[in-house]
């Protein structure tokens, strides 16, 4: 897809801070590997990317805390063992096996909320899983009808 908005990487940071805080902006640029080559937005071919949507049936919003001018947002990827969903396993081939839990912290600054941070606490996790991955949870999968089902009440 071609955005003549973006054309570069201070373009594509101009656009996050917009959403994020400057510094949590940065964070996704370093993790992401972008990089301007003869004036365009490119990716490296060796990157190796994966079409996200073979691996990931969806996450919804778990809980959300207000302190402050600082909110916490908890999201659940869900898992291929969930027991809630009926999961075609070989649509979703690379999904992770069990439900992993991830935070989005926002603060408010200048009449707005700024996303500073995506992590995990979760033990199931091995090493330090990187912003990006969550942010791409966030943005391919988030699936606000499955938030909806699981806090109705009857």
């Amino acid at each position: 897809m071609i955005d003549d908005k973006i054309r570069c990487c201070d373009d594509l940071k101009r656009i996050l801070t917009e959403y994020c805080t400057y510094e949590f902006a940065e964070e996704l640029l370093e993790d992401a590997n972008y990089r301007d080559c003869d004036g365009r937005l490119c990716l490296p071919l060796e990157d190796g990317r994966i079409d996200i949507g073979m691996e990931q049936f969806g996450c919804y919003i778990n809980e959300c805390t207000l302190d402050g001018n600082k909110m916490t947002v908890g999201f659940i990827n869900i898992g291929a063992e969930n027991d809630n969903f009926d999961i075609d396993l070989e649509r979703y081939c690379r999904m992770s096996t069990h439900d992993q839990t991830f935070e989005m912290t926002l603060v408010w600054k200048n009449g707005k909320w700024f996303i500073s941070g995506l992590s995990s606490s979760d033990p199931s996790i091995k090493g330090r899983p990187c912003p990006l991955c969550w942010a791409d949870s966030i943005a391919f999968s988030y699936r606000p009808d499955i938030t909806k089902s699981m806090h109705e009440t009857n």
